[in-house]
């Protein structure tokens, strides 16, 4: 008689460690999605609060500094910066979005996008990195009031 109650004891604990190990192996398979995503998790919900968002993106583009480029360099450079900024337009066609600013010499674009086009940035291989376009506070603010 003592035996099964004892295997319900250790089936108990069986079934619930296995639901802890589950739990922790979702929590790790979520933490890899988030780790993997271009997009930080507090722009998803402020876009998903305020239905748009200013970004930056840093688009996957090889460059080097103009001063050690011939001019020939330069602008070529600069072509291969121009072509990624309209590859990555045309991916956005149909989604949420507005080009704020698009870079000569960086290979970045500012925009202002909904959760649609925040999906499309985070898929496109030529998006190394999206962050929050936040004004910065002049050296007129920083100063503290008398």
């Amino acid at each position: 008689m003592k035996r099964i109650p004892t295997l319900l004891v250790a089936l108990g604990l069986f079934v619930a460690c296995s639901g802890f190990a589950q739990r922790d192996s979702t929590k790790e398979e979520k933490d890899k999605v988030t780790s993997k995503s271009k997009v930080p998790l507090d722009l998803w919900q402020k876009a998903q609060e305020k239905g748009l968002v200013r970004v930056i993106i840093d688009l996957d583009v090889p460059v080097q500094p103009e001063s050690k480029l011939t001019e020939e360099g330069k602008n070529a450079q600069r072509r291969a910066i121009e072509t990624a900024q309209k590859q990555l337009l045309a991916e956005l066609a149909g989604t949420r979005h507005e080009a704020d600013r698009r870079l000569i010499t960086v290979p970045a674009v500012g925009l202002t996008v909904g959760v649609d086009a925040l999906s499309v940035l985070d898929r496109s291989p030529l998006v190394k990195k999206v962050s929050e376009d936040k004004p910065l506070k002049s050296d007129l603010e920083l100063r503290e009031q008398p």
